[in-house]
């Protein structure tokens, strides 16, 4: 199993163009503004009904932004964005999805986030925030049609990778303790290689027939990238995991390494009802 030690993990990005990352960290106590002088001024454009944005306060590196949900549902994901420029905007998404803690915006709870922003913000006064959009913990959604279109799509990819890995899963599950780690060490890399990376005209088929027809520049069909990024990314998820099987196996037994395909394929399963 070592060629999954040489397989990076790479985090998701929600893509424009151009785009500048946000690296996104928990926020601690909410603090008034009068208390703080260096703070600036924050507009929010909110698309959203269920969840209100609190207070959003800008310090000279990062802003800070206090949601509520007034949904009697919880919000599973939600997309922010701010143009800094004619040409450039400031995007970051919030996914809840694929928590193996199963986390998420709860009804009637307050969720804190400080968003780092670029150098170029700094001495800005001033900062505008659009909250373009928010999805629902039983798929429907608020704000901009688009951007849930697009969290949709991305997790269609990720779904279908999961659906492509059950069945390895379950497969492990049958052997005894000693027959579990032999085909881990043997055949189950060639055999999550051949389902991970399947061709992509079955979910072309797949997609057409749940949202239409799509249709690139020169007239071909394709997916569309968020699909393409879903598929990518629940590839990397998957080998990260699969990694972690590799260094449990050398040092437990088959129970034990038993015990965690279980829990694994249970976090999945999760994950996927929630997609």
């Amino acid at each position: 199993m070592k060629n999954f030690k040489n397989l990076a993990y790479r985090h998701r990005l929600l893509l424009s163009i151009p785009i500048i990352a946000l690296a996104i960290y928990l926020g601690g106590t909410v603090v008034s503004s009068s208390k703080h002088p260096k703070t600036g001024i924050v507009r929010v454009n909110n698309r959203t009904q269920s969840c209100e944005v609190v207070s959003a306060e800008k310090h000279r590196e990062h802003i800070k932004v206090v949601l509520r949900n007034k949904s009697e549902k919880s919000i599973t994901a939600f997309v922010i964005s701010s143009a800094i420029s004619p040409g450039t905007v400031l995007k970051f998404k919030e996914e809840f999805a694929y928590s193996e803690n199963n986390s998420a915006i709860a009804p009637n709870s307050v969720y804190e986030k400080i968003l780092a922003i670029p150098s170029s913000l700094y001495g800005e006064a001033s900062v505008s925030l659009e909250f373009l959009a928010a999805v629902l913990d039983d798929k429907t959604s608020e704000g901009d049609l688009e951007v849930v279109g697009e969290i949709e799509d991305e997790r269609l990819g990720e779904k279908v990778q999961i659906a492509r890995i059950m069945p390895l899963l379950d497969k492990m599950l049958v052997l005894s303790d000693s027959e579990i780690l032999i085909y881990f060490n043997e055949n189950f890399e060639r055999d999550l290689g051949i389902a991970l990376n399947s061709a992509e005209e079955d979910l072309l088929v797949q997609f057409k027939r749940e949202r239409g027809q799509i249709i690139d520049q020169q007239g071909r069909d394709q997916l569309p990238e968020q699909v393409k990024e879903g598929l990518h990314t629940g590839k990397e998820s998957l080998l990260h995991k699969v990694r972690e099987l590799d260094d449990l196996q050398r040092a437990e037994s088959g129970n034990g390494f038993r015990k965690r395909v279980i829990r694994i394929r249970q976090v999945y399963e999760r994950i996927a009802t929630t997609l």
